[in-house]
């Protein structure tokens, strides 16, 4: 899902064009650095692996990150750390007039191609408008082999700390999930459940939630305790709803 729109354009330019385009400087015709997007929590999806060969082409369909979201921006970094912060800038494309609904429902492609002489072009379309705005910024017009030689080496000093943050976020992710999953088994459940279960599970979400309202790039090892905790208690919970819930949905079989 796309980050909401923000104002973060300090080092960037606005270009008359529907697309942005950037040079990368990539001799052997190899990309050696992923293309990324940034997610909210300013983490990085991977759109385009490193290791490819050019030409290379590919599309890849993003949504809102909350409910009748009118505008959403994409972040466009190359790097292969975890972190947005911690990429080369490309780009942001903002896209307005989108879709009035639900998190998760717009449709916006995002297209990423790569020409034979390492000219990246990344381009946006709204698939439920025709008349959606598009606003692009880049961060300039060239990735040099020295920027890219710089992310390399820095993805190599900090590789034992980027396996953490990957896990980190790997956990954060799996506990959304797991959020959502047993909030449909609460739901199911909670008229045979006692006051005292009731309000013990709501702790404990709430709780968890708390934990995970931490981003991956803010996290210590404070934060990344607690947040261990608070799901293991949040999965106490879970395992003492799961036995309620299964009897009342015996009754509908």
């Amino acid at each position: 899902m796309a980050n909401k729109a923000s104002d973060l354009y300090q080092n960037m330019v606005r270009v008359d064009e529907p697309e942005a385009r950037v040079h990368l400087d990539l001799p052997d015709g190899l990309l050696p650095l992923a293309l990324n997007v940034e997610l909210p929590g300013g983490y990085v999806s991977e759109v385009v692996p490193c290791g490819v060969r050019l030409p290379y082409a590919t599309t890849t369909m993003f949504s809102t990150a909350d409910s009748f979201q009118m505008a959403a921006e994409f972040h466009v970094l190359m790097g292969n750390r975890p972190l947005a912060r911690d990429g080369i800038e490309l780009c942001r494309i903002r896209v307005r007039n989108i879709k009035w609904s639900g998190a998760g429902v717009p449709q916006i492609e995002l297209r990423f191609e790569l020409d034979a002489a390492g000219l990246l072009t990344v381009s946006a379309a709204n698939l439920d408008r025709s008349n959606a705005e598009i606003v692009v910024f880049t961060a300039g017009d060239e990735v040099t082999q020295n920027d890219i030689q710089q992310a390399l080496a820095d993805a190599q000093e900090h590789e034992a700390a980027d396996k953490a943050t990957r896990a980190l976020i790997q956990q954060m992710l799996d506990s959304f999930a797991l959020i959502g999953a047993t909030n449909d088994y609460y739901s199911a459940a909670k008229k045979k459940m006692t006051y005292a279960g009731k309000s013990a599970y709501k702790q404990a979400r709430k709780r968890l939630e708390k934990a995970l309202s931490v981003e991956p790039s803010a996290a210590d090892e404070a934060s990344v305790a607690e947040l261990n905790a608070a799901l293991e208690a949040f999965r106490e919970q879970r395992q003492s709803i799961l036995p309620i819930y299964k009897q009342v949905m015996s009754w509908y079989a």
